[in-house]
């Protein structure tokens, strides 16, 4: 739905619908803000629920941050999110039971993209 853009706006009923459903790992309360805010560019809709779910599932972080930063300006409210995330000493990758070279790769690809969607909040 977001790759349609403003062709979903017919959609955004059955999208905000979506929201009632259950979502113990929060990937549909991911994706949704992302379809509502392309659809409709209703940032007072789509950001509390695309903020919403950075708490709730580390691995979401990546995919949130890049839609903030597709976002801009309109996302200056989110910018806790990001500054906090590169304030961290002990980043969400880390796994203190394992080891995963994948880990250092999907950090710095957090913080890149954390530091590109303040710079283009202008945050």
């Amino acid at each position: 739905m977001a790759e349609l853009g403003g062709a979903a706006a017919a959609h955004v009923p059955r999208l905000r619908a979506l929201l009632d459903r259950p979502d113990d790992h929060g990937w549909v309360r991911l994706h949704v803000p992302e379809a509502l805010w392309h659809a409709t560019g209703d940032a007072d809709a789509a950001l509390p629920l695309l903020t919403a779910v950075w708490p709730v599932n580390p691995h979401l972080r990546v995919p949130a941050v890049r839609c903030l930063a597709v976002m801009g300006p309109a996302a200056a409210p989110a910018v806790p999110l990001p500054r906090d995330e590169l304030a961290r000493t002990r980043r969400h990758t880390l796994r203190e039971t394992g080891w995963s070279s994948d880990q250092v790769r999907a950090d710095e690809e957090l913080v890149r993209l954390c530091r590109d969607v303040l710079a283009a909040i202008g945050g």
